[in-house]
């Protein structure tokens, strides 16, 4: 709540008046006379009242009323002689041993008590000559005028804003409302605004806009029960501290990455430069998964137009605080040649997903406020969010135009690798060796920006070359695993991956061909027919461990595309309507990417819609076909169990491979690969051959368990009974488990 005091004007506003203060100042200190000069024939002589008059008045004038009061009183022997003689001499402009203030009180009690308070108004009104109209109206000050645009404000809300504020910055009159009774308190505000207590009394209720948009509180256990909020409050004095746009907003900058490195289409990055550069207050909406570049790639959007561009500085207090300050600045700004980002916007634009605490403090009309805001707004701004999942539909509606961020491409973490480190004193191939290995990880743009800061560092300390890549790959896979939960996935065979030893009802040279020429179509846009490119849609199934999906890394790694797997793990959810949206969201990603798209396991949610038991899983199903085949990019779906995928499904890929058990020459060729300083003889092969048959996953298994075994227990004899053994895991027991007939 608001910080009771005398925040910016002094208890004495006469100390400084007239002389050091602003035109500002004394505009409102015209309003606080003009208060006074309205409750004088209203309010009782009580001692707040009397200090707020008091604090309006020069030492003359108030000598000059101690004077008049003084021959009013005198003759009447109404007063002491020791209050009469201190008024005198007071009166006179000599020194006296009583506070002054007490003398003219003592004096104005008994005048009140007497039935004189009207001869005594009079001469307070006569000699302290408070204003009868202010010395400029309130709608020509700056700051309340871009409060009256921000929100549209009439006359009796600006006049009541102003009463507030002025309550909130003079400890005086604080004093004065804070004494008033429930029942007093509209009449005497009513007094002071010149508003009539019915309007005032609407002006404040539940669903009033100064209440609806959080400008005015309601504060039951304050000195005063009506506040004004803390950041109108600050706005309000913003004059006072310099530039409006100082507290609430910061220069941007032009970012460190120019803006034709951020993985946005070059038609997206035109059309949004050529929005904010024009005349009208468009609204941009950037959102994502964080670390992927959104606040740089605004920065330099809107470095890109020429334009002033403002970052917009959040309150850490809370959402309503924020979206009142936001009002405020917006408001203030009436200028399309100014561009505003709101980072982590969030917390102001998902007004569906209020805290409890906001709900009880009846702030139930959040998303009404976020919607006037967005259709208010007089200036392009940039708003930036991690989700758009608790935003409401109506909100986003309003934006102009968006664009989804998605995790940083291979090329570009290695591109700001060489950038983030081109000035330091660090050799060639340390830099290429670290863009090699932040081009291998799930890494955020923050990352490198913390490795530069780290390299600076160790850069000091003489390190050899080997350790400090060894310390950039640590701090790549912490960052990794802080952000993504995991380490990258293998998305590249090994060196001495060969495709021909495996058993396929297809050639693999002609899976290969196939997806390089798709890819070299869509890039080049060089179909003969003229037609629109189609996908192409690759059907891998078969036992398990027959390589299908090391064929389908081997095949991305040679066409020079990235690989993005997915599982059924990163579509299910256990709320319905969430795995269509993680479809129609994993498919669109790898059409704007150009990754080929791999779904391992795909049976595990592409199963057999005539065997569904509930509406969720036939429209998931649903979903896929109807993206799958709208999808331009390169799809590869593997399966161990064929029987169990959903007909239409299998009959909608172009490519149907199966990858059966190695032939003879396969086993023998993986046996050279693996094992190569073993020598197996023709009696071991046979044995082999016989036990048979093996998949590559066999071989990987095995290699695998004797990397932690001495070299002399690595035997031809040990490796191909491993391997047979392995095989036999893959075999039905040949028990049955339940009844016999």
């Amino acid at each position: 709540m608001r910080r009771h005091g005398p925040l910016f004007i002094q208890d004495n506003i006469n100390e400084t008046r007239l002389r050091t203060r602003s035109r500002s100042d004394r505009v409102l200190d015209s309003y606080l006379e003009l208060y006074i000069r309205r409750l004088l024939p209203e309010h009782r002589f009580t001692s707040t009242f009397l200090a707020l008059v008091y604090s309006a008045l020069d030492e003359n004038r108030m000598r000059a009323i101690a004077e008049k009061l003084y021959h009013f009183l005198a003759p009447k022997q109404l007063v002491s002689a020791e209050v009469l003689e201190s008024a005198e001499r007071y009166g006179c402009g000599l020194e006296i041993d009583d506070d002054p203030e007490e003398i003219i009180n003592a004096m104005l009690y008994v005048s009140e008590a007497k039935g004189l308070q009207g001869e005594a108004i009079e001469i307070l009104e006569g000699l302290s000559n408070f204003v009868r109209e202010p010395i400029e109206r309130v709608e020509k000050m700056e700051s309340f005028s871009s409060l009256v645009n921000a929100y549209g404000l009439d006359s009796d809300e600006l006049h009541l804003i102003l009463f507030l504020f002025l309550v909130s910055i003079n400890e005086k009159l604080l004093s004065l409302v804070s004494e008033w009774k429930t029942s007093e308190m509209l009449r005497g505000m009513s007094i002071c605004t010149g508003v009539a207590q019915g309007r005032l009394r609407a002006l404040i209720s539940s669903n009033s806009k100064l209440r609806t948009y959080n400008l005015v509180e309601i504060t039951p256990h304050q000195r005063f029960i009506l506040e004004l909020n803390d950041e109108v409050v600050e706005y309000l004095a913003a004059s006072e501290m310099g530039s409006l746009y100082e507290r609430f907003l910061r220069p941007a900058g032009s970012g460190a990455y120019p803006l034709d490195s951020f993985p946005v289409r070059r038609d997206q990055q035109e059309l949004c430069r050529t929005l904010l550069s024009g005349s009208r207050p468009v609204q941009i909406l950037l959102y994502g998964r964080e670390g992927t570049g959104k606040t740089e790639f605004a920065r330099a959007l809107g470095a890109a137009t020429g334009k002033k561009v403002y970052s917009f500085i959040r309150s850490e207090d809370s959402r309503r605080d924020n979206l009142t300050r936001l009002s405020l600045t917006l408001g203030a700004l009436s200028s399309t040649d100014t561009i505003v980002i709101i980072d982590e916007a969030e917390s102001i634009l998902d007004g569906g997903k209020l805290w409890f605490g906001d709900f009880m403090m009846g702030n139930k009309d959040q998303k009404a406020r976020i919607n006037i805001l967005l259709d208010q707004v007089r200036c392009p701004v940039i708003w930036i969010v991690n989700s758009i999942a608790g935003i409401q539909s109506s909100t986003l509606r309003r934006f102009t135009f968006s664009i989804e961020f998605r995790a940083l491409k291979p090329q570009i973490l290695a591109e700001r690798v060489w950038t983030a480190l081109e000035t330091l004193p660090l050799s060639e191939d340390v830099k290429q060796r670290a863009a090699e290995l932040a081009s291998q990880r799930e890494l955020t743009g923050a990352a490198i920006a913390n490795l530069r800061a780290a390299l600076e560092e160790l850069a000091g300390h003489q390190l050899d070359e080997d350790r400090l890549i060894r310390y950039v790959d640590t701090l790549f896979i912490a960052n990794s695993e802080l952000v993504g939960g995991k380490q990258r996935v293998r998305e590249r065979t090994g060196t001495t991956y060969n495709m021909d030893v495996l058993n396929l009802s297809q050639p693999p040279d002609r899976i290969l061909y196939a997806v390089a020429h798709h890819i070299e179509t869509l890039q080049t846009g060089s179909n003969v027919s003229g037609r629109q490119v189609g996908g192409l849609r690759i059907l891998f199934y078969g036992m398990p461990g027959t390589g299908k999906t090391e064929l389908a890394r081997h095949i991305a790694e040679r066409v020079g595309c990235k690989l993005d797997i997915r599982r059924a793990s990163d579509i299910l959810s256990p709320y319905v309507g969430v795995a269509e949206k993680n479809i129609a969201a994993m498919f669109n990603e790898a059409e704007d990417s150009g990754d080929i798209l791999l779904i391992d396991e795909a049976d595990a949610f592409l199963y057999d819609r005539s065997r569904a038991h509930r509406s969720w899983e036939i429209t998931q199903v649903d979903e896929f076909l109807t993206r799958m085949e709208e999808f331009r990019g390169v799809l590869i779906c593997t399966t161990n169990l064929l029987g169990s995928l959903d007909r239409a499904v299998i009959r909608r890929f172009q490519l149907k491979v199966e990858f059966q058990p190695l032939h003879r020459s396969g086993t023998e060729e993986l046996l050279r690969t693996y094992f190569p300083d073993l020598n197996f003889s023709a009696a071991l092969l046979d044995s082999l051959a016989a036990k048979g048959p093996y998949v590559p996953g066999d071989f990987a298994v095995v290699h695998s368990m004797i990397a932690a075994m001495p070299d002399a227990d690595i035997t031809p004899d040990f490796i191909v009974q491993t391997l047979i053994e392995e095989s036999r895991h893959r075999k039905p027991a040949g028990t049955s488990i339940g009844f016999t007939a």
